[in-house]
């Protein structure tokens, strides 16, 4: 396949689309993968720095061959079934972190109150059970790329919302000790983008919220990961 700035699984919505758009608005080459590139083929602009490819993130083999040719990549797919987050929140994960060359940063989009810590918050007992256990495979899922060796970066937004990106201070956390300010999903997206080159991001399990109380004024987004620790999850 021919070398792309980025890789983005779970490219057809949420998070996954605005990588994509915003990857894109840079200038930069990005292969969208997505189970069925027919379902999506009006979804996406037409532009020639992008690729829909077919992929399945609970098939090794299909992961290992979009991934070739990238600098990085975005882990944003989430399972569409009640007892999908086995195979896509963590055995996913896991399949994309061992595919992974060394030279290649995997951020990976997980949630807020993901660690077993939170496991009795009532936000978390509703997320784990709209989908089977999806909180606690989303955790097994950090848990295997923390374990992987490979260069990382797992973004942990709080609640998303659809609104433009840029309205209002980012602000950020370690430990997962509480659900900061509801994010929209094109400043959660215009992070993970930034991570894939980030040197300060390596390594790095962080929660990203926003701060309503503060206007939008801001620093380069790569400045956020400066204050942050590496080995700092739970």
């Amino acid at each position: 396949m021919s070398e792309v700035d980025g890789v983005v699984f779970g490219a057809g919505s949420g998070v996954g689309f605005e990588c994509v758009q915003h990857m894109l608005s840079k200038g930069q080459r990005v292969r969208a993968v997505v189970r069925s590139p027919q379902k999506y083929a009006d979804k996406f602009p037409k532009d020639p720095k992008l690729t829909i490819a077919q992929g399945d993130v609970t098939n090794a083999d299909s992961v290992k061959e979009v991934m070739k040719g990238a600098k990085g990549v975005i882990y944003a797919a989430s399972g569409a079934t009640f007892w999908s987050a086995a195979s896509v929140e963590f055995q996913g994960v896991k399949n994309v972190a061992e595919a992974a060359m060394q030279d290649q940063r995997v951020v990976l989009v997980s949630a807020s109150l993901v660690t077993p810590k939170n496991r009795l918050k009532p936000i978390r007992i509703i997320l784990n059970n709209i989908k089977w256990s999806f909180m606690d495979n989303k955790f097994k899922g950090e848990c295997a790329l923390r374990d992987s060796g490979k260069s990382f970066t797992i973004v942990r937004p709080g609640p998303l919302l659809h609104e433009r990106a840029g309205q209002h201070q980012l602000t950020t956390g370690q430990g997962d000790s509480k659900l900061l300010g509801a994010v929209p999903r094109a400043d959660v997206a215009a992070v993970c983008v930034a991570a894939i080159t980030a040197t300060a991001a390596d390594k790095i399990t962080f929660e990203l919220g926003t701060d309503k109380s503060q206007g939008a004024a801001q620093g380069p987004i790569a400045d956020i990961f400066s204050s942050l620790k590496q080995g700092v999850y739970q």
